[in-house]
């Protein structure tokens, strides 16, 4: 389920390239509908390089691995099942089975952050194709 807000790639004083990444990475993962109104000839290279990544959107949103653990996740993992013949540009491992995994810091604190794939979590991550 996603409930989208307008993607903002411009650049302002409300926030910098880094609050940018995440708030376009949350709505990556999300999986759901997408939707920027900065006419893409108003922005930098760099924004327009933003986003290009998010294109196209994700088969289906990534799973919170701290669901009701932090008052918003903070650590999402998205498994992909690509087809045998997908290609990645730029990319030069095979395209098989993928896990994205993303990991925030909501706080203003710098925070140092580990995640462990063990294999009981990776067995909770259902892998669709």
């Amino acid at each position: 389920l996603n409930d989208p807000d307008c993607l903002i790639l411009r650049e302002n004083d409300e926030t910098n390239l880094a609050q940018v990444h995440a708030l376009l990475s949350v709505a990556a993962l999300s999986g759901g509908t997408l939707i920027f109104s900065d006419p893409p000839e108003d922005l930098t290279a760099e924004r327009v390089a933003l986003l290009r990544t998010l294109l196209p959107p994700l088969p289906h949103a990534a799973t919170p691995l701290d669901l009701l653990q932090s008052r918003i996740p903070e650590r999402l993992a998205l498994p992909l099942k690509l087809p045998e013949d997908a290609v990645i540009e730029g990319c030069d491992v095979p395209a098989q089975t993928w896990l994205i995994v993303a990991l925030f810091n909501w706080t203003a604190q710098v925070r140092d952050v580990k995640l462990v794939l063990s294999p009981e979590l990776i067995s909770r991550i259902e892998i669709e194709g």
